[in-house]
């Protein structure tokens, strides 16, 4: 395979959701970008866990809820995997959340029905559609 050269004001490694929303972010702001990904195709972790992504309500009732499930569900395994908990990142994904959500669907992402879990409050899991 020859090898191609391409330039880009930002570069993102890996097409998963973080990487699509970083890649997606950074082109709305005006920079021109690629996306390096390893596997064929993209969706990263949202693919091998069956298509599902997690979001919140916009307000703040829904954050502290999310908050506190997203605790428990650390406590229950923390012991067992070594975990650390980090408080400030689970807020600042609740508090992003449904901007992503809103993001991804105008961009023509499609989910097709929420999956509800015993140990949420609410359902905010939903399936990607592909």
């Amino acid at each position: 395979m020859d090898a191609e050269t391409l330039r880009a004001d930002v570069v993102v490694i890996g097409a998963g959701p973080a990487g699509m929303a970083a890649a997606s972010s950074a082109a709305q702001a005006g920079a021109s970008v690629v996306v390096l990904e390893s596997d064929s195709r993209i969706g990263g972790n949202a693919v091998r866990s069956n298509g599902y992504l997690a979001f919140v309500g916009a307000d703040a009732a829904a954050r502290e809820a999310f908050v506190a499930d997203a605790y428990a569900a650390y406590r229950t395994a923390a012991d067992r995997y070594d975990l650390v908990w980090d408080e400030a990142a689970v807020r600042q994904f609740a508090a992003h959340s449904a901007t992503t959500h809103r993001l991804l669907t105008s961009r023509g992402v499609r989910f097709s029905h929420s999956v509800s879990r015993p140990e949420h409050s609410a359902d905010r899991i939903q399936a990607v559609v592909d």
